[in-house]
């Protein structure tokens, strides 16, 4: 919904997510976004990913010959020796130094339009980057940049409580909002009453249940599509409602 919100808006939206599987991977929701923001193909040469970077990067006010092999070494593109020589720095100040060259390329965006930055499943962050999300939330209020973050409720971020920081709890929907999601994903058709009803008894409330279990109801072959509205084509009786989430989703694998 933000997204939406936002769209007619001019901005830059970068978003990315957490994974449990890149949990001890230093910075890899930032090197995920770095990537999509540069949009490299797996079959471009490295002179063209070189000749990309490059460019991203004189967006900043940094200097190439130090931020391109700091953010080539975190984005694994090798460079040519005779155009960037090793920097040769201690770890921890590569470390530094490369903490502040990501800042940077945010912020000038910032400079030029506001950047919305969304980072999904915080609860599976690698430490490293919780260090750098530390440095950019020192940053939002006197910059164009939106942080938008998502986590599960056990997760404690570690910038604790501050005035431009709000933190919402999202609760399961109540029926009114499951009927306009239900609604949203049928591209903005009716479902029959009968089916409706089942759709809400069945997901409580949880908006990734109410999109998998509408979906999986759109692909029954039990409705057929009118105009402005489905309309079943058998009982509704026949329609077998999956009892969890977790049936839901894999239901669909089977599928």
């Amino acid at each position: 919904m933000l997204c939406e919100d936002v769209a007619d808006a001019p901005h830059t939206r970068w978003e990315c997510r957490c994974s449990p599987y890149y949990h001890n991977t230093a910075l890899y929701p930032l090197i995920d976004v770095l990537q999509r923001a540069l949009h490299w193909h797996l079959d471009e040469p490295v002179e063209a990913k070189l000749e990309t970077l490059e460019h991203f990067v004189h967006q900043s006010p940094l200097p190439l010959d130090e931020a391109v092999p700091l953010l080539a070494t975190l984005l694994s593109l090798p460079l040519p020796a005779e155009r960037y020589p090793p920097l040769a720095l201690p770890p921890q100040l590569q470390r530094q130094k490369t903490f502040e060259a990501l800042l940077a390329v945010f912020l000038a965006r910032a400079a030029d339009q506001p950047v919305l930055l969304m980072i999904e499943d915080l609860h599976w962050v690698d430490p490293t980057t919780v260090e750098w999300l530390s440095l950019a939330v020192d940053q939002v209020p006197t910059t164009a940049l939106c942080l938008l973050v998502t986590c599960r409720p056990e997760f404690q971020v570690p910038w604790g409580s501050r005035s431009y920081l709000t933190q919402v709890t999202l609760t399961r929907l109540p029926r009114p909002q499951v009927a306009q999601m239900v609604t949203h994903v049928l591209g903005g058709k009716l479902l029959p009453p009968d089916v409706l009803q089942h759709v809400l008894e069945n997901t409580d409330g949880v908006p990734l249940f109410v999109d998998e279990l509408t979906k999986m109801v759109l692909e029954s072959g039990l409705l057929t599509e009118r105009e402005g509205h489905y309309a079943l084509t058998r009982p509704v009786a026949a329609l077998a409602i999956p009892a969890t989430l977790q049936d839901s989703l894999m239901a669909r694998l089977d599928r």
